[in-house]
């Protein structure tokens, strides 16, 4: 869980009431990663900056995947949008998640909240990643945690989680497993 909540609701600015409800959960999820590398970061001046650069639609639909990219890549991260069509719900091709996981320190996920209704909004979360390396095999494993994520399927491991969490396997409220659709996933590397 991202040590930012919400009840978080307005930062002053000059006089002007700045809302973080108008991107959230995008600026959880830069905030996770940035400190899941140990970087101090000033969260109500991150509001501030996201929200007076451009909050998408008025803040209707958080803000613009472009504005994390550009804030992550000012702060020294190299960032790359992954084509999510290559993430395929049926197909698991363990190879493609490896590689991601070799290239990649972090992601960041936009998804639909429910992809069978559109007007339930998008959420976007962190996806961290814990590299290991076993001191006896030299084998990496790989632990991953999706942050700001309300349904607690976290933490998972190697590059089946990786497909799991990125591909946005959930529970629903019938205790189902099911795959909301993906729409953005962000490669963040330090």
């Amino acid at each position: 869980m991202s040590v930012i909540t919400d009840n978080i609701a307005k930062v002053k600015n000059d006089g002007t009431n700045l809302y973080g409800d108008d991107n959230l959960c995008e600026t959880i999820a830069v905030y996770d990663v940035m400190t899941s590398f140990g970087e101090s970061v000033d969260y109500p001046k991150m509001i501030e900056r996201f929200s007076l650069l451009r909050p998408s639609i008025r803040g209707n639909f958080g803000t613009t995947p472009e504005l994390m990219r550009q804030y992550l890549n000012f702060a020294g991260y190299e960032t790359k949008e992954i084509d999510v069509n290559n993430l395929k719900y049926s197909d698991f091709d363990k190879e493609d998640y490896e590689k991601l996981l070799e290239d990649y320190d972090a992601f960041i996920l936009t998804d639909w909240n429910n992809s069978d209704n559109g007007g339930k909004a998008v959420h976007t979360m962190a996806i961290t990643v814990e590299k290991k390396i076993d001191a006896q095999t030299g084998e990496i494993n790989y632990k991953l945690v999706r942050h700001n994520d309300s349904n607690i399927y976290t933490p998972k491991e190697g590059a089946e989680g990786l497909y799991r969490l990125l591909c946005n396997y959930t529970v629903d409220d019938k205790g189902n497993e099911v795959a909301n659709g993906v729409i953005q996933v962000i490669g963040v590397k330090k």
